[in-house]
């Protein structure tokens, strides 16, 4: 029995010696990996056996000069490769923007096998050269579900809400919170529960750009001097303007398919100005023109004139404009 012991002994050594001699824990292995569709030369920290990741936790990063890490890579490895939940910094990262082309900058966040999945941050910048920075929902390597896109200059729509494969697609509630986000020199306002209640319940009506099914919706008490005074005591409604006189009228396209007329006006007595977006176009109505608009008032606030100065507005969202 102790000749059988004694016999095994040595074996049993060598399987030890071998085992061990299979995994070992390592800092700063150079390797290379294929990440999607790409080979990055770098360097490993965790666990190897024969010269690759073993599966389970480690990182990967690959450093340039002037910048910083190029891409740094922490989570889950399977059979040598990354695969599984992990967190991935990549400052050559490119999404194709449909109607725009394709964007490169700097990703960082949550990804699955590789992929961002989850939440994550894209800095970029436009063909202008203006920088934006998203941040929000990712699915399979686009931008997907809620997010929020805002430009470093401060000007320009915050496009907060729904995305789907890289394209802004709010909801109406989130496309009229877009326009009160619209540049600094522009009537701002932030949406009240009660008014996305609002413009939920009467989402047909709004976009419909004509006055069918507004009978009885219009609230004939409304009065612009006790809108001024508090614009969040008013319970949200649709009221009419006559005779208001335009200063400033813009029609533009809009995706994801969308024309909007973007107004300033006058009331009839010149007292005060009417800043509003309308969904659709705005017909016959050009500037000098006299019309009856069916308005939803938001907010009152501020825009810059030309003489850069401050003019208080009543600003809101526009169902339909008549010219007198």
């Amino acid at each position: 029995m102790k000749k059988s012991i004694i016999g095994l002994f040595p074996l049993i050594v060598f399987l030890v010696l071998l085992l061990a001699g299979c995994q070992k824990e390592v800092s700063n292995y150079s390797m290379a990996i294929d990440l999607n569709s790409k080979i990055y030369n770098g360097v490993f920290t965790g666990t190897i056996e024969k010269g690759v990741p073993i599966d389970g936790e480690g990182t990967f990063t690959v450093d340039a000069e002037g910048s910083g890490k190029y891409l740094f890579y922490t989570g889950e490895w399977k059979d040598g490769k990354i695969a599984g939940k992990g967190t991935l910094t990549d400052e050559n990262y490119e999404i194709d923007m449909p109607g725009s082309g394709k964007r490169q900058g700097n990703f960082s966040g949550d990804v699955l096998n590789g992929i961002p999945n989850g939440n994550g941050t894209f800095k970029s910048q436009n063909t202008s050269g203006i920088k934006w920075t998203y941040e929000g929902e990712w699915k399979n390597g686009k931008m997907n579900g809620q997010g929020k896109t805002s430009f470093e200059n401060g000007k320009g729509a915050v496009d907060e809400g729904t995305y789907t494969d890289n394209v802004y697609t709010p909801t109406l509630v989130e496309w009229v919170q877009n326009f009160g986000t619209r540049g600094s020199d522009d009537c701002q306002y932030t949406l009240s529960d009660a008014e996305k209640t609002f413009i939920q319940e009467n989402s047909e009506l709004i976009k419909r750009n004509d006055l069918k099914g507004l009978e009885g919706k219009i609230d004939q008490s409304f009065n612009i001097e006790r809108f001024k005074k508090n614009a969040n005591s008013f319970s949200p409604a649709f009221v009419k303007i006559k005779n208001a006189n335009i200063i400033q009228i813009n029609e533009y396209y809009e995706e994801p398919g969308q024309t909007v007329t973007f107004c300033l006006a006058y009331t009839e007595d010149y007292e005060n100005v009417l800043s509003f977006y309308m969904f659709g176009d705005s017909g016959d109505a050009v500037e000098d023109s006299t019309v009856d608009i069916v308005l939803l008032p938001i907010d009152y606030t501020t825009y810059k004139n030309v003489s850069d100065e401050s003019v208080w507005a009543v600003a809101g969202v526009a169902v339909k404009m008549d010219v007198k």
